[in-house]
């Protein structure tokens, strides 16, 4: 089926009576549909009142589009997540915007990321976050708020009363947007998490920004990561939760900043008196613990990482997720979920899973709900295809998402299971074909062999750790369900 023909039947599903009340979420992002697509979706709504999560994320819409889409929105006020993100959206089109702060009254959550709004779109945003009163999470990452446009933001978020969540990295905030958030810190007290990631934050604009955090009891989560903020700027941050007694903040996350020894030992005087995570880069003068390839797969999509690591394990997310889920709520906290990659052995270090879920929860409510392992799934399904596509072109796999994140786990896997005998020859294969051939080749035989081969073996392997413990669930005939009622019997 062709894309139009594809795009006009989802269209005519939507409108029909078959889906007015089955269709809770529609996710149409990255389907290039464009102004006049949008208009085609804004039709096919006006005959579903029941959609409530709607992403159109890069579709090329621009302000043409979301006209269309902007009108349906606030004539039928249903919809209570809404992403808009990468639609080339510039700061002269901001003013569309405005209605779904001032018009809406059940509207959730708004991603607005990888537009171009500026100081303009500042402006708008600023002032229409002054009187909202119902948006809990607003992304405006990628941006290019800066100067004028980020002091317009922080101003509107020291006179916002709602707000739970704020995402604001891969912007430019620097002193005078620092200077303006620690105004809006001291004033505002629903805020719970301010991302300023990779905001060219030096340890001056840090300086200025900690003025509003020792007046703030609120704030939980900060994540000022990816900024030249120095290991003494990184000393202050945790000085500061040391000595400030009043401070809300239980996750700090200064990643790819380079610390002293110094930070780790009042990090852990912390640590004895306050229940805080704290994620930070390399320690001088100590080598590098963690492996290249898990860290470099944190800048992974999350979905992607954990629906690769099933397949090449022989289990779905989803199956982990209903087997967790006791009560039929269709929801995890993310203890639960993190305990069902654990007891699936993913390679990973708990500090880089703690990542991946905080990625995975894209609400950031603490939960991770079955209409969120749905949008993965969709959204791996359309990198698949694009990996697909590219075995069956001249395109190299590593360029695409789906073939990089596979060679990484491969080889994680690979590592992980060379303390086990029973694997110990088919990893020494595998490493041959890495060096010989290569990374895609490796990925390859990997696929044919270690997964087709041994998918058994695979799927109840126990790693070192929780070898002696769990010897007895890697019976070759127990489902994932069977394993973890085991497992949590002996736990």
């Amino acid at each position: 089926m062709t894309n139009k023909r594809w795009f006009k039947h989802t269209c005519l599903y939507i409108k029909s009576e078959q889906s007015n009340s089955s269709i809770e979420t529609l996710d149409l992002s990255d389907n290039d549909i464009g102004p006049l697509g949008a208009k085609y979706i804004a039709d096919a709504m006006k005959e579903n009142t029941f959609i409530q999560n709607l992403s159109l994320a890069d579709n090329k819409l621009t302000v043409l589009g979301l006209k269309y889409i902007v009108e349906i929105i606030i004539e039928q006020d249903t919809i209570h997540n809404l992403s808009i993100a990468g639609n080339g959206l510039r700061e002269c089109d901001s003013e569309i915007i405005r209605p779904l702060f001032e018009q809406t009254v059940f509207l959730r959550h708004l991603g607005l990321s990888r537009n171009e709004l500026r100081f303009a779109g500042g402006a708008v945003i600023g002032e229409a976050l002054l009187t909202n009163e119902t948006i809990l999470s607003l992304d405006l990452s990628w941006n290019h708020l800066r100067r004028d446009g980020a002091c317009f933001i922080a101003d509107g978020l020291a006179g916002n009363t709602c707000l739970r969540k704020i995402n604001l990295a891969w912007n430019g905030f620097f002193i005078d947007g620092c200077q303006a958030l620690a105004r809006a810190l001291e004033r505002n007290n629903t805020l719970l998490e301010l991302d300023v990631t990779c905001n060219r934050i030096s340890k001056e604009c840090l300086e200025k920004l900690l003025v509003g955090l020792k007046k703030n009891s609120t704030l939980e989560i900060l994540r000022i990561g990816k900024n030249p903020i120095t290991p003494e700027g990184a000393l202050l941050l945790i000085q500061f939760l040391k000595d400030n007694k009043t401070t809300g903040i239980r996750e700090l996350d200064i990643s790819d900043t380079l610390v002293k020894p110094s930070f780790v030992d009042v990090l852990a005087q912390v640590k004895a008196i306050k229940d805080v995570r704290v994620i930070y880069g390399q320690v001088q003068g100590r080598d590098k613990s963690a492996d290249e390839d898990e860290l470099t797969l944190m800048d992974e999509n999350p979905t992607l990482v954990i629906m690769e690591f099933g397949k090449l394990m022989g289990f779905r997310l989803l199956d982990l997720f209903a087997a967790f889920d006791k009560d039929g709520s269709k929801t995890l906290d993310h203890d639960e979920i993190k305990t069902g990659l654990r007891m699936v052995n993913i390679p990973l270090s708990d500090e880089c899973i703690d990542i991946l879920i905080h990625k995975l929860d894209v609400d950031g409510d603490g939960e991770i709900d079955f209409g969120e392992l749905m949008a993965a799934q969709a959204e791996h399904r359309r990198k698949m295809s694009k990996f697909l596509m590219a075995q069956e072109s001249d395109m190299d796999v590593e360029d695409t998402d789906i073939g990089r994140i596979r060679i990484k786990l491969s080889r994680l896997m690979a590592k992980k299971m060379s303390g086990n005998p029973a694997f110990k020859h088919e990893v020494e294969k595998m490493t041959k074909v890495i060096n010989q051939q290569g990374d895609a080749k490796f990925t390859e035989k990997l696929s044919q062999s270690l997964v087709q081969r041994m998918r058994g073996s695979l799927s109840h392997f126990i790693d070192k750790e929780n070898l002696t413990r769990s010897g007895s669930i890697t019976g070759a005939h127990l489902t994932l369900s069977d394993k973890i009622k085991q497992w949590k019997h002996m736990n």
